[in-house]
């Protein structure tokens, strides 16, 4: 499972500055490369990472959750209380080369990315966020089934 992948690689960074709290409970295989889902996971988890004020480790904390929603999609939230992101901010997360690290700190292109892999499979990364409370990234993915997708 690419989620679980993407938590391998971004666990240690993770603690190092928040308490980690897992439940990917909902499973299911879905259309798309799974280096290019855990890429996207990791860039979501590191994100959170950095949105957290490094003096507050003792409250910091990362949820990583997943449920299905039906029977055609499963949804990955990854949830910080960092600093959370204004209106001015909170637009442009997706613009290539947009970030709001120190110069030398990003490339600004992971959220790029991410969104890319998953508009690709067919999903949607929804994102609520509120300054001084955390952000909440929610992916929403199809799963593989032998029926194609209704249109419209």
């Amino acid at each position: 499972d690419a989620a679980r992948g993407a938590l391998a690689l971004a666990t240690r960074r993770i603690e190092s500055v928040a308490r980690l709290e897992i439940d990917l409970a909902a499973g299911g295989k879905i259309v798309a490369a799974r280096n290019h889902l855990e890429q996207t996971f990791l860039a979501l988890l590191l994100n959170a990472a950095d949105a957290l004020d490094e003096e507050r480790t003792d409250t910091n904390v990362i949820t990583v959750r997943s449920r299905r929603l039906d029977e055609r999609r499963v949804m990955v939230e990854v949830v910080d209380n960092g600093r959370g992101m204004g209106p001015s901010v909170r637009p442009r997360i997706f613009d290539p080369f947009f970030t709001t690290k120190p110069i030398g700190q990003g490339t600004g292109l992971g959220l790029t990315v991410a969104l890319h892999v998953v508009r690709a499979a067919g999903g949607t990364i929804d994102v609520e966020s509120t300054p001084g409370e955390g952000t909440t990234m929610r992916v929403v993915l199809p799963l593989a089934s032998s029926e194609p997708p209704p249109k419209g």
